[in-house]
């Protein structure tokens, strides 16, 4: 019993425990935890307890607010079935999962639910229509925000400067000829979509692709995700995505009500006429 108690102690790496004792207690907090916080609790060094938060956010498993400086569960763990439900990332795809199906069985083609990371997109939800057509896209995947829907969306409502220094360290990729390069176009291209409350990608990223998105806000009026749909230039022609781009805005607005916003959307006449 003696051998068996230390070779099972011998198997245990220290970091990699500290590592999961750190995401057991973010998981149950509903409202994060910030690195000094966790070090109280655990009794843990700062400078380990840091190392490690950064290391886990740096993969996708933690995602740290800045302005709170809380940690929360990232998109990453949304592909494991053991992740919490308490996390904010998560707490959206709930609320913003039976929009994705209504979506998908209205126009045919697969719904998405982003939120971002860094200077790009992940996509925490995904619904497929059951249709020949399909799209190859995978939850926690990673996808540009300068010429997607859903990351055009996430930055929709940022200023000229905040989206600067979003993508300062991303060479805008042109993707087709009708990729957009430069920050300054971008910026450009999305004060024209402000005023509607969606954004499209029209064979943006692909030379068939089109999709169309719609930003989400928190209870502070902050966006905290996109829901998109993504389809094929035969789907969506030119003529459709008004409406494409005005019904996922309204399933934007029912997500962000549920998540606690309670304010005028940017778009709607009444804050427009305020200007």
């Amino acid at each position: 019993m003696l051998a068996m108690a230390k070779r099972e102690k011998a198997y245990r790496v220290p970091a990699l425990k500290k590592g999961f004792e750190i995401l057991d207690v973010i998981r149950s907090s509903a409202c994060g935890m910030t690195a000094s916080e966790l070090c109280k609790l655990l009794e843990l060094p700062y400078s380990t307890t840091f190392y490690l938060l950064k290391t886990m956010e740096e993969y996708g498993f933690l995602s740290r607010d800045p302005d709170s400086k809380k940690f929360f569960l990232g998109a990453k763990l949304a592909t494991y079935q053991s992740a919490a439900p308490s996390s904010d990332d998560l707490r959206i795809r709930d609320v913003a999962s039976t929009h994705l199906v209504r979506l998908v069985s209205e126009f045919g083609s697969t719904a998405h639910t982003a939120i971002l990371q860094g200077d790009e997109a992940v996509y925490i939800d995904r619904r497929e229509s059951t249709g020949f057509l399909r799209i190859n896209t995978w939850i926690g995947q990673h996808v540009p925000l300068h010429c997607t829907a859903v990351g055009k969306s996430l930055l929709l409502l940022s200023t000229q400067e905040q989206i600067a220094v979003i993508l300062q360290d991303q060479k805008l990729t042109r993707y087709t000829d009708r990729t957009i390069v430069k920050v300054k176009d971008l910026v450009k291209h999305l004060r024209a979509y402000r005023s509607v409350g969606y954004t499209v990608d029209d064979r943006e990223a692909e030379l068939e692709g089109v999709c169309a998105a719609s930003p989400i806000l928190n209870a502070q009026g902050k966006v905290v995700a996109a829901i998109g749909l993504a389809g094929s230039v035969y789907q969506y022609p030119p003529t459709k995505l008004p409406e494409i781009g005005e019904r996922l805005r309204e399933s934007a607005e029912d997500v962000s009500q549920a998540l606690g916003f309670r304010g005028e959307f940017e778009w709607h006449p009444i804050w427009a006429a305020a200007k």
